[in-house]
């Protein structure tokens, strides 16, 4: 027998032991575990991946119930499953693939991706299984499933406002300090522009620098600290420490925000710049002051053979001791002065 190609050439067609042989070659060589089984359950081939995933030779299973790979807890729904296909011919899940559990030789369980078949020869049912060993993809979902609550747990419990945002300037992800910090809660700000908590005047400029980092222009802030105004929802400014981090993922750009409330560190820096400030004009007013007390001409010091003196004058270089001056008092009294402008 032969078989037109596309050209309308003969091409010789297989026969029947050149299929069963091509078929067997492919289930020997296949990387996942290919069974078949009968109408009653019975395994009727086991190629060398089965061998491998589930522990058991060809020879130990061949003429054995399926149910030897199937935990104890998912028999009977086996067997009912089975039962049901064989009198009625309907299945749900012939043709797609569903995630279920293998049992080893050993004893332990594991997760198993199924496809399963079904077909009739001579009023016979018979059923295919290829499977395939996901306890790497099972083991790599729990692990990102336990980090993905880890990180929400340290999102949630920090101190500080964690905020992620899509290219668009849309909210994706928002804390419960952020909540706190800007009055507005998750369920209002998730997939609402950022543009709420900054203030008006800075709107434009904030959607044009996300704009043009988003198309791949100048990143410069992303990975420092800026002191930028928000908003709160009552309307009222804050000031406010921003950290920038960004990342990409399936060709989208995405921005996550670290946000410090620094209002009272804020007012602390103004408490210290007007003391400063002070101080300096208490300083300078204290150096006026001195300088006008200082006697312009001195007192010259009669001529004494008993005793001579020598002194320099200078003004207090800061408060504290500020001026001096002496005169006489009689012909055997010399008398000191000294003022101190601070009054200390």
């Amino acid at each position: 027998m032969a078989l037109l190609d596309r050209g309308g050439s003969m091409v010789p067609m297989p026969d029947a032991a050149d299929t069963a042989e091509t078929l067997r070659a492919i289930i020997e060589t296949a990387g996942d575990a290919i069974v078949t089984a009968n109408a009653d359950g019975k395994i009727m081939s086991w190629n060398p991946a089965a061998e491998r995933i589930f522990g058991y030779s060809q020879a130990e299973v061949v003429g054995e119930p399926l149910t030897l790979i199937i935990p104890e807890r998912f028999r009977a729904p086996h067997h009912e499953g089975i039962a049901r296909v064989v009198a009625t011919g309907k299945t749900k899940i012939v043709g797609s693939t569903v995630e279920v559990v293998g049992l080893r030789k050993d004893g332990s369980e594991f997760p198993v991706e199924l496809t399963l078949g079904t077909w009739v020869t001579d009023d016979a049912r018979f059923f295919s299984g290829i499977l395939r060993d996901v306890s790497e993809k099972a083991d790599l979902i729990r692990a990102l499933g336990h980090s993905e609550g880890r990180l929400q747990a340290i999102v949630e419990s920090a101190n500080d406002a964690i905020i992620t945002i899509d290219a668009d300037g849309r909210v994706l992800l928002w804390n419960q300090h952020a909540a706190k910090l800007f009055g507005y809660s998750y369920n209002e700000m998730v997939g609402r522009p950022l543009d709420v908590i900054i203030p008006e005047r800075f709107r434009e400029a904030h959607r044009e620098r996300q704009r043009h980092v988003s198309e791949g222009g100048d990143t410069r802030v992303i990975g420092h600290t800026v002191e930028l105004a928000a908003l709160h929802r009552d309307g009222h400014e804050f000031p406010i420490e921003l950290s920038l981090a960004m990342w990409e993922s399936k060709g989208d750009r995405f921005f996550s925000g670290i946000i410090r409330d620094i209002t009272v560190r804020k007012e602390a820096e103004e408490v210290l710049r007007l003391a400063k400030e002070r101080m300096e004009c208490e300083l300078n007013v204290a150096a006026d002051i001195q300088m006008s007390m200082l006697p312009l001409e001195f007192t010259a010091f009669p001529s004494r053979q008993e005793f001579s003196v020598h002194a320099i004058l200078e003004p207090a270089r800061e408060v504290g001791g500020d001026f001096y001056d002496f005169f006489l008092i009689d012909d055997s009294h010399l008398c000191f002065c000294v003022g101190d402008v601070s009054d200390k």
